[in-house]
């Protein structure tokens, strides 16, 4: 069996001697309890530095989706805003198609059937759409500003001969 292991105390008021005797198991003891409680305190403090990992991480996400969130908000009132910017731009090209009597004569490019398009048709009808506007611009312009043009059946409605008299020439 091992000898137990003494310790001298001394005190410095009065000199006073002191042993103390702890036997040989109860160091070892004392020394696992150091090595659990140091273990315990490591993973305590790992798992608290865990923690505050994800609860940074959890806020970064949170920041993330509200942004996100945000974006989509602001991506749906553009595409709001687009479809009624393309129904207005649809609505005053009929507007002028009918101002010049187009839609009597020819159907417009807005005027299509019902059935579903193929990809490229739809494209094609795009391209038709573009060019009508482009070439009646002025009458789009015109609407745009909240006027409109004298309503006629077809072109001849629209021509204009000039009077004969001293002042034209004639």
């Amino acid at each position: 069996m091992p000898k137990p292991f003494t310790f001298l105390l001394v005190s410095r008021e009065g000199g006073s001697l002191r042993k103390v005797r702890i036997p040989f198991y109860a160091l070892h003891l004392l020394a696992l309890c150091a090595v659990v409680g140091g273990i315990t305190v490591l993973a305590a403090v790992g798992s608290y530095g865990r923690m505050l990992w994800k609860a940074a991480s959890y806020n970064d996400l949170r920041r993330d989706q509200a942004r996100l969130k945000r974006q989509f908000q602001d991506l749906q009132a553009r595409v709001k805003d687009s479809d009624q910017k393309i129904s207005s731009l649809q609505s005053l090209a009929t507007d002028v198609a009918m101002s010049y009597g187009i839609l009597g004569a020819r159907s417009t490019p807005f005027l299509g059937s019902s059935a579903p398009p193929e990809s490229e048709a739809a494209f094609n009808q795009s391209v038709e759409q573009f060019h009508f506007l482009m070439k009646n611009a002025t009458a789009v312009a015109l609407s745009a500003e909240g006027l409109t043009l004298a309503p006629g059946r077809n072109w001849a409605d629209l021509q204009f001969t000039p009077p004969s008299g001293p002042w034209w020439g004639n």
